[in-house]
């Protein structure tokens, strides 16, 4: 199967973001609901062989937040099939404002799945990224995974990392100097001018966490927990602080809330 969802941003004269691409395609839908856009699985998939892309594009003083309803779930396909893989692409004007909030992604025991993010940045944008994944069903063992995510700043790389989950019962990533027993890991990046200071101490002691300033500018807040309900619980707290900035995250040159048109949308 191969799908994904295009969304695309324009400034009104008003000042106000327009959304004037919309497009889903199986295995999601899309749903604009104010100035946030909602990922709704339409299929079980990702499946071994799948392809999706998400392409997203916002014009120079937007703002938008991208939400999904449910996790995400990695399945095992046929055997001689190539591994899924979710290409995010994403690129943000100046003084433009991409808030990607998505739930958790679960690689199934027996799946082979590839995420590849790459942002590219204007000088001015400011980005909000989460990442959730929890590593197989209740008493399963995960499936592989392999996670690759780039952002980049004005063509200068912000932030390049890449996340390796074992799936084949070997469990390499269990060692102390990966996950240990975690069964979560995420990661909040907030970047931008004058990103804000999002992130306090960690205070649980089934969860280990850190904050590393990027000497490219901007903040990585990353933890694994034994738990996904902790895990979680520190990242929406990580989220919420957000909420006491609310000049930074919303787009300078917007007059106040978005509103987006919906007779622009393409659906």
């Amino acid at each position: 199967m191969n799908g994904g969802v295009v969304i695309r941003t324009e400034l009104g004269d008003d000042g106000r973001t327009r959304v004037v691409e919309l497009t889903a395609s199986a295995p999601f839908a899309a749903k604009l609901v104010g100035d946030t856009v909602h990922l709704i699985g339409a299929a079980a998939a990702p499946l071994d062989g799948d392809r999706i892309v998400f392409d997203l594009d916002l014009a120079a003083g937007t703002c938008l937040t991208v939400r999904s309803v449910a996790a995400t779930m990695a399945w095992p396909g046929r055997p001689d099939a190539p591994p899924s893989t979710m290409d995010i692409r994403a690129r943000v004007g100046d003084h433009a404002v991409l808030r990607w909030l998505p739930e958790p992604i679960v690689p199934v025991r027996g799946c082979r799945h590839e995420l590849r993010t790459h942002v590219e940045l204007a000088r001015t944008a400011r980005l909000v990224w989460r990442e959730e994944f929890v590593l197989g069903r209740a008493n399963e063992d995960p499936g592989t995974l392999d996670a690759y995510m780039r952002v980049e700043r004005a063509g200068q790389a912000v932030l390049h990392q890449h996340l390796a989950i074992d799936g084949s019962g070997a469990g390499a990533h269990r060692g102390a100097a990966l996950l240990g027993g975690a069964r979560a890991t995420g990661s909040l990046l907030v970047v931008g001018p004058g990103a804000p200071e999002h992130c306090a101490t960690v205070g649980e002691p089934e969860l280990r966490g850190a904050v590393l300033e990027l000497e490219a500018g901007g903040r990585l807040a990353s933890a694994t927990s034994t738990s996904a309900a902790i895990l979680r619980r520190w990242m929406d707290d990580r989220e919420r602080g957000l909420t006491d900035a609310p000049d930074w995250v919303a787009a300078p040159s917007l007059p106040g809330p978005t509103h987006p048109d919906p007779e622009g949308a393409a659906r």
